[in-house]
């Protein structure tokens, strides 16, 4: 089989049975066209990212177990090599190499390092067609520093009662900024008050649609429901979602997805949150 690079320079091969799988994970991660991702490359799987400004970030999980096989052979020195590409163009590859991914088709990834193409091979009903997909020396992924900041509270919630709850707010306070608050006495908020008008969502920790409300200590920030909103692909596809706040007010929505061969995987956004200055104006927080 004609490749790329000669196999002994190869750092990864693998291969998933169904495309829809890949496909799945970076739709989740996927907001805007012609978007750049930074692919990290270890030996337990490839971790997807893609960062709006410096407030928000998104990761798609495609770990080692989701391949039927994977062969990584980092080069010396690199132990996580890293790649960008845009991510708009692999999904359109994707969708295009597998006829709509309405049926199951294999596919193959090869990447020989940089300078060189990320090799999509694709295998459906005995036919190869294969794709090469131009590859960007990247920067690391801006660390949130999530975990270096104490966490105390923890909802996990079905998805599909946070994403009515951010749409209906959306649909009356466009562009606003909402307030995520939980408290001790096992309630979860979504606030907004308005110049015009207040809305109030409170979810409680005993409603059956939560699996989980874990609060020592009361917690209030705001973000910017443009940002928020650009989680409702994530949200449609997932069953369960995680929602965590550190001391900072740094935003953690864990998306649990199911996949199309049964198994599970990991969406995360991380959202820095938006303080308010003396002035009255609402200001994003750089992480």
């Amino acid at each position: 089989k004609k490749m790329s690079a000669e196999e002994s320079s190869i750092i990864l091969r693998c291969q998933v049975d169904d495309a829809r799988v890949i496909a799945k994970i970076l739709s989740a991660i996927h907001f805007k066209q012609n978007q750049t991702a930074t692919v990290v490359i270890s030996d337990a799987g490839m971790k997807i990212f893609t960062e709006s400004s410096s407030t928000l970030q998104a990761s798609g999980w495609l770990r080692k177990e989701l391949f039927s096989f994977y062969n990584f052979k980092p080069q010396s020195g690199n132990p996580n090599p890293m790649f960008g590409c845009n991510l708009t163009v692999l999904l359109q590859c994707l969708s295009t190499m597998s006829d709509d991914l309405n049926g199951s088709a294999a596919v193959q990834l090869c990447y020989a390092g940089p300078g060189h193409p990320l090799v999509l091979e694709l295998e459906e009903n005995g036919v190869m067609t294969d794709c090469g997909l131009r590859t960007l020396s990247t920067e690391e992924p801006i660390d949130f520093e999530f975990f270096s900041h104490p966490c105390p509270n923890k909802l996990i919630i079905r998805s599909e009662v946070l994403r009515d709850a951010l749409t209906e707010i959306d649909l009356l306070h466009s562009g606003a900024h909402v307030v995520f608050a939980m408290e001790p006495d096992q309630r979860f908020t979504l606030s907004i008050d308005g110049p015009v008008s207040a809305c109030e969502i409170e979810i409680p920790g005993t409603s059956e649609t939560v699996n989980r409300l874990e609060c020592t200590t009361p917690q209030s920030f705001m973000y910017r429901m443009s940002l928020l909103m650009l989680t409702i692909k994530s949200l449609n596809l997932a069953k369960d979602t995680c929602i965590r706040m550190n001391s900072r007010g740094v935003l953690s929505m864990q998306f649990m997805i199911i996949l199309a061969n049964q198994q599970t995987t990991i969406v995360e956004f991380l959202i820095c949150p938006s303080i308010e200055e003396e002035k009255g104006e609402v200001m994003d927080e750089g992480c």
